[in-house]
């Protein structure tokens, strides 16, 4: 057996190999698995990302129920599975949301009071272009 106490090499090759990929939502089509499928994972260093990209995709994911405590400013305001730290916290300090490691590349969500002015912005614009331009 591959699992036995000192057997540190296999004798034979992989007996089967898959021929596609492993699709989460192939039977399922709930509206929990297509909104499990379309989270964004931001505020996450690349190996935290990298995590919770393998659970979404094999379907280990686990979302929130209720809010949870932030481990920096105790308040109930931590809204994903798997983070410790709420989306402040995380800009405000420089962590990493799973983890809580300092990091500077890590990619920050953006609020959503810009994300609509964004787009009452582009939609005058639109509406100042001529139908031609459009």
């Amino acid at each position: 057996m591959s699992s036995e106490k000192g057997n540190l090499s296999r004798v034979r090759k992989q007996k089967f190999q898959n021929s596609f990929k492993y699709k989460n939502d192939l039977h399922d089509t709930s509206h929990t698995i297509k909104h499990i499928n379309a989270l964004e994972l931001k505020g996450l260093c690349e190996h935290c990302r990298n995590v919770i990209q393998w659970k979404i995709e094999f379907r280990k994911y686990k979302p929130l129920s209720q809010a949870k405590k932030c481990v920096r400013c105790l308040q109930r305001t931590v809204l994903r599975a798997y983070y410790i730290v709420c989306d402040d916290c995380g800009i405000n300090y420089s962590l990493c949301c799973k983890c809580g490691q300092t990091n500077n590349d890590i990619e920050r969500p953006v609020p959503e009071v810009v994300e609509v002015r964004e787009q009452a912005e582009f939609e005058l614009d639109i509406k100042s272009l001529r139908e031609r331009q459009r």
